[in-house]
């Protein structure tokens, strides 16, 4: 079975040893691998995080070989979002923030992946300081939105029906617009989403 498969079926075990089997590994496989460290379940997050970490901050600083910086800057994003959840240090926190935001910032194709996390973090973060800090929450949560608004200025009501990625992009629409409470458009964009006339 080849990786994609593997993915597909959650067989994290069988893509670490397929890859790390390899002599020569592309960055793909090495995010590859990093991915199947930490979604494994089987696997202790005190392990696995760091190992998964390790794998993609090696890749980071060689960001100008990098085939797909911002691919690596969002995993790292959702690795340290997770190892935040499991720990509860801020730091992890930040650093979430500041990968996928350095991922949003690059605005290659799919950049707007990296700004709906780092608008939805934002929100989270202005939450961890709701009691203790309300200017800097406010604004936390004004950052959030000017995200959100920028992707529904990029992408809402433009044609974007030949993109491969549409399925992702009205999905992050409906996103922004549950961000800024507009329950109403959220709803629009997951039915457009679910439509067959859409992909």
């Amino acid at each position: 079975m080849d990786i994609k498969n593997l993915k597909k079926h959650y067989r994290y075990k069988e893509i670490r040893e397929t890859i790390e089997k390899q002599s020569i590994k592309s960055f793909g496989d090495i995010r590859t691998l990093a991915e199947a460290y930490y979604k494994d379940l089987d696997l202790h997050k005190k392990n696995s995080f760091p190992k998964a970490i390790k794998l993609l901050e090696d890749i980071k600083s060689k960001e100008k070989e990098d085939d797909n910086p911002s691919e690596t800057l969002c995993l790292l994003g959702a690795i340290y979002k997770r190892k935040w959840e499991y720990e509860k240090d801020l730091n992890y926190l930040f650093k979430a923030i500041e990968n996928y935001e350095k991922a949003y910032i690059k605005k290659d194709k799919e950049w707007y992946y990296g700004a709906i996390n780092t608008s939805f973090l934002y929100e989270i973060l202005a939450n961890e300081f709701k009691n203790k800090d309300l200017e800097y929450t406010k604004l936390l949560q004004n950052k959030a939105n000017d995200i959100r608004n920028i992707i529904i200025n990029e992408f809402d009501n433009k044609k974007i029906n030949r993109r491969d990625d549409i399925l992702w992009i009205k999905h992050t629409l409906a996103q922004a617009y549950l961000g800024i409470g507009d329950l109403k458009k959220c709803r629009e964009k997951l039915e457009e989403a679910n439509d067959d006339k859409f992909l």
